[in-house]
């Protein structure tokens, strides 16, 4: 008979074991990420490889799949019964990541990869954002990336072409508009080009003479490397991929595509609905929102149908911006009130900032009306919330203030940012991420910030549940698009029967919504959940209910898939756990 405490004793040690073997694993595996993923690493401020593009082709995949099978297979080998509770949520948290991708290398994307909003020449001029440029080694590291994009181009192109072999090709809407970026970008002069951009003013640290020998060995680089790599994919789609690519905007249309989708579906909502629930839940929301809209309309005395009231504001111009300055500055006004409501909803606000600027105009013609980049792991530099001021004039003002505290705070930039300060979390847990858990929580700001009363007006309220009954058209535009085969006429049709935008803006989002199959899934699913997480705990909880202290919940153990978000919250509710 073994006593107790012997059995604790063993059990305390084997912890600890298991505790420390999962430590090193854990960031064994996040260094295996920062060194296959230079750019990444550049991102988050990790300076180590900024001499790095990373690599692309098959050699590369079965490097990464035999390495992240390892990983897998290592940490099964971990007794996770032994682990405490918060290292049993980043046991499973990496288990999943790590099944997801090597589930991913049955479906290769990488065959159609054609894309106007992140292709690799897309990601590249992206660099010059965030690569540091301080010193005489940033500029040396920067020239080494310069000298390796013809290699990484060739790896692209090598990966295309094994896609025209399979019938795996990108769609027509996509080819059309990365040839026209290609074109306007190699019809720059050199100190046009976006990358002669680090050379218009060195830091003080470079001397004179290092300044002449930068600026004729970066000329040198971009008109015999940079430029010709750029011409050289341009020629390949001009040539080789010319009436290759597909008509049928839906990727159930190649072969596996309904599976990819399926696939898809799973790793950006994090739950097992099925593409057709999810076309069903983007139908019943989209009438919810509507319902609470034309609760507005009749407030504000319109006796029409809800679409004559969308037309009427729509074609109001003082319901526009004048200029970019005008857009930029009621941005920041609305954040601004934001600021100083926050600390009344939320115990734990983050120390790192963000800043607002604007898209490069070649990027522009394609973006959205604004994304969101992360700051660096350390926060020396801020997050950065960008703007899409190309056409200031047809971004309406009453879908604006919405977009600011989804993008901004208490939206992506304060989740992201709080999630970053979790030094004690292992760095894979505080920023790979979940797609629906990272949209769902901005998604469900938009509506935090009505409950704020930081709306200005009903016009802009009316905007708010515009962009509610948005994210419900995408669930079903994205499951008509690549699982029912809705064209991309078809969709758009029904984007304009339920939304006021302007053309640009409606055809880059369903543009968007083609080139990243399922991505536009996670918004709603995950703004769902973290309502009805709330609403149950206010249920249960009665007076108890904090909402600062559920708000703290959700947020501090960083971006979870929905399964576990859910059980976390449970655990508060049910007082096993404090946030």
């Amino acid at each position: 008979m073994v006593s107790k405490e012997k059995t604790t004793i063993e059990n305390k040690s084997g912890g600890k074991m298991s505790s420390e073997k999962f430590k090193k694993l854990g960031e064994k595996y996040w260094e295996y990420l920062m060194q296959e993923n230079p750019v990444w690493a550049t991102w988050l401020g990790d300076n180590r490889y900024n001499d790095k593009l990373g690599e692309m082709g098959p050699a590369s995949r079965q490097r990464h799949k035999a390495k992240e099978e390892t990983f897998l297979k290592e940490l099964q080998t971990i007794e996770r019964h032994t682990l405490s509770k918060k290292e049993k949520i980043s046991y499973r948290i990496l288990e999943q990541k790590l099944k997801e991708t090597l589930e991913g290398y049955t479906h290769p994307d990488w065959e159609w990869d054609i894309k106007q909003l992140f292709g690799p020449h897309i990601r590249l001029m992206d660099l010059l954002e965030i690569h540091p440029l301080k010193t005489k080694k940033n500029y040396d590291d920067l020239l080494s990336r310069y000298e390796k994009m013809p290699k990484l181009f060739d790896e692209y192109m090598g990966d295309l072409k094994e896609g025209l072999k399979s019938g795996r090709v990108t769609p027509k809407v996509a080819y059309d508009r990365v040839l026209e970026q290609l074109k306007s970008f190699t019809a720059l002069s050199i100190l046009e080009n976006p990358f002669s951009r680090p050379l218009k003013q060195f830091p003080k640290t470079i001397s004179s003479p290092e300044q002449k020998k930068f600026l004729d060995q970066f000329e040198k680089a971009i008109r015999e490397k940079v430029v010709p790599a750029y011409q050289k994919f341009y020629d390949f789609l001009q040539t080789e991929y010319k009436g290759k690519a597909r008509n049928e905007v839906g990727v159930s249309a190649i072969p596996g595509g309904r599976e990819y989708y399926n696939y898809q579906a799973r790793v950006m909502t994090t739950t097992h609905l099925t593409p057709e629930a999810l076309h069903q839940m983007g139908l019943d929301e989209l009438q919810k929102n509507q319902e609470e809209m034309k609760e507005i309309a009749s407030r504000l005395g319109h006796t029409g149908d809800l679409k004559s009231f969308q037309e009427k504001i729509k074609a109001d111009p003082s319901n526009y911006f004048k200029d970019a300055k005008e857009l930029i500055q009621f941005h920041k006004d609305a954040l601004n009130r934001m600021e100083k409501a926050l600390p009344d909803y939320f115990g734990t606000l983050p120390k790192i900032p963000f800043e607002i600027k604007e898209i490069d105009a070649l990027k522009a013609v394609s973006s959205p009306a604004a994304y969101y980049y992360p700051p660096t792991e350390d926060g020396s530099r801020g997050g950065i919330f960008w703007m899409n001021t190309l056409k200031p004039t047809v971004w309406a003002k009453y879908s604006m203030q919405t977009l600011a505290f989804h993008e901004a705070i208490p939206g992506h930039h304060l989740q992201i940012a709080l999630a970053t300060e979790q030094k004690e979390l292992p760095k894979f847990q505080r920023h790979m991420g979940f797609t629906a858990y990272i949209e769902g929580w901005a998604h469900y700001t938009e509506r935090l910030a009505d409950d704020m009363g930081l709306y200005s007006t009903e016009i802009d309220r009316f905007g708010m549940l515009m962009d509610q009954a948005w994210r419900a058209i995408r669930l079903v535009v994205d499951t008509g698009v690549h699982m029912l085969g809705w064209s991309r006429e078809r969709a758009l049709k029904f984007m304009a029967q339920t939304r006021t935008a302007n053309e640009m803006e409606m055809n880059n989002e369903i543009d968007r919504y083609i080139v990243w199959p399922g991505q536009a899934l996670a918004y709603k699913v995950g703004q769902c959940k973290f309502s009805d997480l709330r609403a149950s705990a206010k249920e249960k909880m009665g007076n108890a209910f904090d909402l600062k202290k559920f708000h703290d919940t959700v947020l501090l153990t960083g971006p979870l898939p929905l399964t576990i978000l859910e059980e976390v919250t449970h655990d508060w509710m049910d007082g096993k756990s404090k946030p």
